[in-house]
C-alpha cells in the first residue's frame, strides 16, 4: 500500500461515498485536467517545461504537453505550474 493509499483510507474510513461529494470530486478533477491542458502553451508553462526537459532524468512520470517523461518530482512541479497558468481555483462551475 502506498502512502497515498494509506492517507485516502485514513481520511475516508467509515465514510460512505456521498453522491454530491463524488459529483464535486468529478467536477474538480475535470476542471484540473481541462485547465492543465489549456495552460500547456502558456509562456510560463513552456519555460518551466523546457527547462525541466533540458535537465532530463529518470523517465518516471508524464508531463502535460510533452512526449518525454521526467522524474516524478520534476513532472509534478511542471504539471503544477501548468495547471495554475490559467487556473481560477474552482470558484465557479460553468
Amino acid at each position: 500500500m502506498t502512502v497515498t493509499d494509506t492517507l485516502v483510507e485514513f481520511i475516508t474510513a467509515g465514510l460512505p461515498p456521498e453522491p454530491d461529494v463524488l459529483r464535486i470530486v468529478d467536477l474538480c478533477l475535470l476542471d484540473w485536467a481541462s485547465v492543465t491542458c489549456a495552460g500547456k502553451d502558456e509562456p510560463v508553462s513552456q519555460l518551466v517545461r523546457n527547462r525541466a526537459m533540458a535537465e532530463g532524468g529518470t523517465a518516471e512520470a508524464q508531463v502535460c504537453g510533452a512526449s518525454q517523461r521526467l522524474p516524478a518530482r520534476t513532472s509534478a512541479m511542471v504539471n503544477g505550474v501548468t495547471s495554475h497558468a490559467l487556473d481560477y481555483d474552482d470558484t465557479h462551475f460553468a
